[in-house]
């Protein structure tokens, strides 16, 4: 009988020689399997350790210190075993062979698996790791790619693309209803030609009628849609004379004008809001030049029967309005100018200045400081309610192209009620 205990506690036995034996082989099978389990992950994971990143850098921690982890155990448990462990058969050298058998076997099984056990804990941390860092880099790419479709968006507004293809929209449709009233013109002058051949000859007296009724039904939308094409061509010239003053509106300097008045309290501040209106202005005021100059090509594809010396004629209208904005913003930039020298002029007064002296100099310099900014942000208050003026809107555009197109289509039906409320229609929007 060879008994087992634990720090003076028994905690087993065992039958004979043999049950040992078979214990410490079973001891030595769990040792070989864990360090092939350790070797193993070792292997499969010496490709991963190069590169950069967090779960690589774990990984190749795991590496360096699970063996070191496994080896400490060893010893730990080696030293665990042989001062408390016993396994005796009532001999004092077979039982001291017998424990250090048992503590050898045992520390080495309980070293490799837990070696084992570490790597495959920092394989797991790594792969979390590794996870997180995709997840993140995911997020960021996504955040990049929508700051760069808003930035994109935004230039693409500046720019007045969208305005563009608005007018070349109204276009195509003017022109599709030119093409369906032209088709329909061909089917009038057909009927003429019909009926006046039927008045020549021996005409069949119920078809002669059907045909006068037909002519003057087909003469009269031809003359609605004429008149809808009439209206619609104004309708489209209004818009292509507010593009323009559409796309300077969108350029205006929003932001640097509004960084004036909440830069009023401190002169550091609003001179670092001087230096951003300014370029800001002058930039604005380039754009509306350029929109000024747009304006002037714009007269050539008036429509013949519009009157250009009419009071509401839209490319005079919208004229004004450039010419307006423009003096409003150059009233702008002349007062940030001038507030602009006052700043320079209080700094080099501030730095002649004595002590003693400057009291009441400083406070009239502050006053006058006061008195030029609000004379600033009265020009900004009438710059922007210059820029308030009436620019058809996004939905206007698009009610001319889509009544456009239902005029080219009620043309085709020969739909008459379609065309006079079309034709309401189109006076309203022109």
């Amino acid at each position: 009988m060879i008994e087992v205990s634990l720090f003076g506690v028994l905690v087993g036995t065992l039958a004979s020689g043999l049950s040992l034996v078979l214990l410490l082989i079973a001891l030595g099978a769990a040792a070989y399997l864990g360090l092939t389990a350790f070797t193993a992950g070792l292997r499969l994971g010496a490709g991963r350790t190069a590169g950069s990143g967090a779960g690589t850098s774990l990984r190749a921690l795991g590496a360096r210190w699970s063996p070191r982890a496994g080896a400490l155990a060893s010893l730990v448990t080696l030293g665990f075993a042989l001062v408390g462990l016993r396994v005796h058969d009532g001999g004092v050298a077979s039982g001291w062979l017998f424990t250090v058998a048992v503590a050898l076997t045992g520390s080495t099984a309980v070293g490799a698996w837990f070696g084992a056990l570490a790597l495959t804990g920092s394989r797991a941390v790594a792969l979390l790791a590794d996870r997180s860092s995709e997840r993140r880099s995911r997020l960021s790419g996504a955040r990049r790619v929508a700051v760069r479709e808003i930035e994109t968006k935004s230039a693409l507004y500046l720019a007045g693309d969208d305005l563009r293809a608005e007018v070349e929209q109204a276009d195509a449709a003017l022109v599709q209803l030119g093409s369906a009233l032209g088709t329909l013109e061909g089917i009038g002058a057909g009927l003429r030609e019909k009926v006046g051949g039927a008045e020549g000859g021996r005409p069949d007296v119920a078809l002669a009628a059907e045909h006068v009724a037909l002519e003057d039904d087909v003469a009269h939308k031809i003359e609605i849609g004429r008149q809808i094409k009439a209206e619609a061509e104004v309708a489209v010239f209004r818009l292509r004379c507010q593009e323009p003053l559409r796309r300077l509106v969108r350029r205006r300097p929003r932001d640097a004008t509004a960084g004036l008045a909440q830069a009023a309290a401190d002169q550091n501040t609003l001179r670092a809001a001087i230096g951003r209106a300014r370029p800001a202005v002058e930039r604005f005021l380039d754009d509306a030049g350029r929109a000024r100059e747009a304006l002037t090509g714009i007269d050539s594809l008036r429509p013949s029967h519009m009157d250009p010396t009419s009071p509401v004629d839209p490319l005079a209208r919208a004229a004004r309005e450039v010419a307006a904005i423009e003096a409003a913003y150059t009233a702008v930039l002349r007062r940030v100018e001038v507030v602009a020298l006052r700043l320079d002029a209080d700094a080099g007064l501030r730095e002649l200045a004595s002590a003693a002296g400057a009291l009441a100099p400083s406070a009239r310099i502050a006053n006058d400081d006061e008195n030029e900014l609000d004379q600033l942000l009265s020009e900004v208050s009438r710059a922007d309610a210059a820029l308030s003026v009436g620019v058809p809107n996004d939905l206007e555009a698009r009610d001319v192209s889509e009544a456009l197109a239902r005029g080219a289509a009620a043309l085709v039906r020969n739909d008459g009620r379609s065309l006079d409320d079309l034709m309401r229609t189109m006076k309203e929007i022109a």
